[in-house]
């Protein structure tokens, strides 16, 4: 076993090092990344934008925590040679619950969210990451991301151009397919091991893998697109806003799942489908 582990260790240490340099070679357009811790869970971006934020560099690690984190990104100017391309805001890891993004650069495109209590197809690209579009611009700019999350807030986010995102989802696609084959492995040599022998020893270690294979499938974001479909959003509220993105308020906060809003002709109610008393959806009106 101990062999084993060692050659396990080797090609994890393998596979980091190939990580590593390939994001080495994918410029980040990140100039500079702070924070904002929310406890009263309340404050929208307007209210949010004048409070100190905290700097920090990398990945963001603040544990468990009933707040909201705010997240305030500047982007460096990405114009080369008079062409302006195309930008991707990288997230993970995919276990965050909800990420919404307010980009005053596109004010009209409101309700951008991602998280594994909404639906794979509210990612803007097909990736193991969560990402958003987002336009480049020839002066420097701000982005804010609002996360809310029961589990660890824990996020490490990038922006790259979109030929090296497709390079960067390639090579994760590549690590995670070794790293997981790896793991599955050492599952299957293990459970022949205890089937035999039926050593405690060996139980424990077969516990062990299942759980880190889980982990592992939820952090790099196979778990979401394996359940699409299978599992339903638990978790979505109605947000109005002004046209340009200003004065964002929620409307609804039940709960569950709340979508399809529609105002009524007279402007006085909002139409929209809930969960809230019922596994089924249902149509609910609030004034």
């Amino acid at each position: 076993m101990g062999a084993m582990k060692k050659v396990f260790l080797f090609l994890l240490m393998l596979l980091q090092l190939l990580a590593l340099s390939a994001s080495a070679a994918t410029h980040d357009y990140i100039a500079e990344r702070a924070y904002f811790e929310d406890a009263s869970n309340a404050l929208t971006l307007d209210g949010v934008k004048n409070k100190p934020f905290v700097p920090f560099s990398g990945m963001l690690s603040k544990g468990y925590s009933k707040s909201v984190f705010w997240v305030r990104l500047k982007i460096s100017p990405t114009e080369q040679s008079g062409v302006t391309l195309p930008l991707v805001l990288k997230i993970q890891p995919t276990y965050l619950d909800e990420i919404r993004l307010y980009d005053a650069a596109e004010p009209l495109r409101l309700n951008r969210v991602v998280g594994d209590r909404y639906p794979y197809a509210n990612n803007e690209r097909k990736s193991l990451t969560y990402d958003f579009l987002i336009p480049a611009r020839s002066e420097p700019r701000y982005v804010w991301l609002r996360l809310k999350t029961s589990s660890t807030n824990l996020i490490q986010i990038s922006v790259v151009q979109a030929p090296g995102a497709l390079d960067t989802d390639r090579l994760l696609e590549a690590v995670s397919t070794s790293i997981f084959s790896v793991l599955v492995v050492f599952l299957i040599w293990a459970f022949l091991q205890w089937w035999i022998t039926r050593e405690r020893l060996v139980g424990v270690f077969l516990i062990r893998q299942l759980l880190g294979i889980a982990f592992f499938v939820s952090y790099v974001g196979y778990s979401r697109i394996l359940l699409e479909g299978l599992v339903a959003p638990t978790n979505m509220e109605v947000f109005v806003a002004n046209v340009d993105g200003s004065d964002v308020q929620q409307i609804t906060n039940l709960g569950q799942a709340n979508w399809a809003p529609n105002f009524t002709p007279d402007g006085k109610q909002i139409i929209f489908c809930s969960t809230m008393n019922t596994k089924e959806a249902s149509l609910l009106i609030c004034i």
